[in-house]
């Protein structure tokens, strides 16, 4: 049985195909609405609206599975003085909220969707790279979500493909191009490209990065 966090766009969709498609696990989704900044609440009508259509696909067209989601709707918080705080980056808030899902489900394992690609990406754009997968910042606030449940912080494991794959098998991908092409064009037509409050603003660095890598998903 596992948790996959899930977030409608490219990688988070690969890899939900991934375990309906190639294994017998047990899958229960969480798609988290972060509407907590300026930033987050922008995206949040087409995020939301590709994540459930994304679901609604799997549903139908492979096999069943449960999913919930969770609303994050705060004022006047600010992102950059969040993060400077030490509780601001996305993954804090979905790992937080992993956690409680993990504790009231009695799930040990929970699956991030970060292929080793996209630490290349993250270097490449941010100039380091995502760091905070292999320090142990995750597991912190899963640990919260648990509510410091030390039986229960021992057990949970936080997976994701670059670190149980190690570029074999569905981390074998050497782009984000060839991760998008492992999808039928069903279902890129349905994954969200865009930063901002449209499907495809063109502008943002996500639509950038899909008009480079030629990911037609319209």
């Amino acid at each position: 049985m596992i948790l996959l966090l899930f977030s409608g766009g490219v990688e988070s969709t690969v890899l939900l195909k991934y375990f309906l498609k190639d294994t017998d696990e047990l899958i229960y989704v969480l798609y988290t609405e972060l509407g907590y900044d300026d930033v987050s609440k922008k995206r949040i009508f087409e995020q939301t609206k590709a994540a459930t259509n994304v679901l609604n696909y799997f549903q139908k067209k492979y096999r069943d599975f449960q999913y919930g989601s969770v609303k994050l709707n705060l004022n006047n918080i600010n992102r950059e003085q969040n993060i400077k705080n030490g509780f601001g980056f996305d993954e804090h808030w979905n790992l937080f909220f992993a956690g409680m899902y993990a504790k009231l489900l009695d799930i040990e394992n929970i699956w991030i969707a970060e292929f080793s690609y996209c630490n290349i990406h993250s270097t490449k754009t941010r100039g380091y790279p995502a760091y905070w997968y292999h320090d142990g910042t995750l597991e912190k606030f899963s640990s919260f979500g648990l509510g410091l449940d030390l039986n229960k912080i021992s057990k949970l494991k936080i997976n994701f493909p670059s670190k149980n794959f190690k570029k074999e098998g569905i981390d074998s991908f050497i782009s984000k191009k060839e991760a998008f092409d492992y999808l039928e064009p069903e279902l890129k037509k349905l994954i969200r490209s865009c930063e901002g409050e449209e499907k495809f603003c063109g502008k943002c660095g996500k639509c950038i990065q899909y008009k480079e890598l030629k990911l037609l998903n319209d």
